[in-house]
C-alpha cells in the first residue's frame, strides 16, 4: 500500500504541473480499489486481468480501452504479466482545447 500512496503523490504532483501524464507499465500483482482526483485512460498492451471498476468485473486482453473518471473506485485482480499504457489527466487541461479535440472523429465520446 505504501508504494501505492507513493505513485498517486508522485503523478498529482506532475499532473498538476502540465495536466497529463503517460506510463507504460508492467502490472504484477493485484492493485487494489482506489480514486483519485484525475482521469485515467489506457490501453491493454498485452497480458490477462480483471479490472475491477465498482462492482464490475472485466476480463482484460490485448486491445481494451478503458477510461475512468476519478472518483469512480478502480483495480486489477488475477493480473498475468499485464502490460499496459497508461493516460493519465485532468479533465480541465483538455477543456482548454475542446473546440479542436471535438472535431476528431471519436474523441468526444471516449475522453468526455
Amino acid at each position: 500500500m505504501d508504494t501505492y500512496k507513493k505513485f498517486l503523490s508522485v503523478e498529482r504532483k506532475y499532473l498538476s504541473s502540465i495536466g497529463m501524464n503517460v506510463e507504460y507499465g508492467l502490472v504484477q500483482s493485484e492493485f487494489p480499489l482506489h480514486t483519485h482526483d484525475f482521469y485515467e485512460a489506457f490501453v491493454v498492451v498485452s497480458g490477462s486481468g480483471t479490472h475491477v471498476v465498482g462492482e464490475w468485473k472485466y476480463p482484460l486482453s490485448r486491445g481494451d480501452m478503458f477510461v475512468i473518471k476519478g472518483e469512480l473506485a478502480h483495480g486489477f485482480q488475477n493480473v498475468q504479466d499485464l502490460l499496459v499504457i497508461n493516460l493519465m489527466y485532468n479533465s480541465r487541461f483538455l477543456q482548454q482545447y475542446q473546440s479542436e479535440l471535438c472535431t476528431i472523429p471519436g474523441f468526444s465520446s471516449f475522453f468526455w
